[in-house]
């Protein structure tokens, strides 16, 4: 997860999809949190980590494939609030 990214606000009203202006509210909220996202998976990148391209309008998280080592280095950067385990296995 990170800090940054979109500003969720109330999008229009919309009775019956498909709603138009929903649809371009969800997508603005898109690619905010794509820009908030561009460094940290740049920085995922560098050392040697993977994540996957998927982003997602509501929160500001993505998913991503990572050593111990390249945890502790991507935890270290301000942007970065938290990092969670996508299974139960412990930590080396």
């Amino acid at each position: 997860m990170l800090s940054g990214g979109a500003v969720i606000c109330p999008a229009p009203a919309c009775s019956v999809p498909p709603c138009p202006g929903l649809t371009s509210y969800e997508q603005r909220w898109t690619d905010e949190n794509a820009a908030s996202q561009r460094c940290v998976r740049d920085l995922i990148t560098s050392v040697g980590g993977t994540s996957k391209p998927d982003v997602l309008w509501i929160i500001n998280g993505f998913y991503a494939s990572l050593t111990w080592d390249q945890i502790k280095a991507v935890a270290a950067y301000p942007q970065v609030t938290s990092i969670e385990p996508s299974s139960s296995a412990p930590p080396p």
